[in-house]
């Protein structure tokens, strides 16, 4: 059985952020529009 949890759209990007940078994809920069920038912890 899958259960999904619900995650903001902050948390979702740091997610995929996470997940890439740790499979080493290369990135020097990331820009997010108004809903990621209205999270502090980003």
């Amino acid at each position: 059985m899958i259960v999904a949890e619900h995650a903001t759209k902050p948390k979702q990007g740091l997610t995929m952020l996470r997940r890439a940078l740790d499979t080493g994809v290369p990135c020097a920069w990331v820009t997010g529009d108004s809903v990621y920038g209205a999270d502090s912890a980003i």
